[in-house]
């Protein structure tokens, strides 16, 4: 009788193979990360000219402090860098 729900559950995809649900979020998690990565490039320019301050210069704080909040957010997360307890981490 379990394995019979859980065939159903499979079908009706409630549940999922592990692999593919570790897929899945490796995809939202870069998609996640790539976000904020991405926008000292495309705010740079604007915010230094209302500044009078060079772009590039501007560019590179941020994206330094970008990356330092990410890597904080990261670690709170993840503080063992492994989490899925098998996907490099020391259960």
């Amino acid at each position: 009788m379990e394995a019979q729900r859980l065939s159903l559950d499979e079908t009706k995809r409630r549940l999922v193979d592990v692999t593919e649900a570790n897929a899945a979020l490796d995809e939202i998690g870069s998609t996640m990360r790539d976000a904020p990565l991405n926008w000292p490039a495309r705010v740079s320019g604007l915010i230094a000219a209302e500044l009078g301050v060079d772009p590039h210069l501007l560019q590179t704080i941020l994206q330094q402090h970008v990356t330092d909040l990410l890597t904080e957010a990261a670690d709170r997360f993840d503080p063992a860098g492994g989490i899925g307890g098998g996907r490099g981490a020391n259960p």
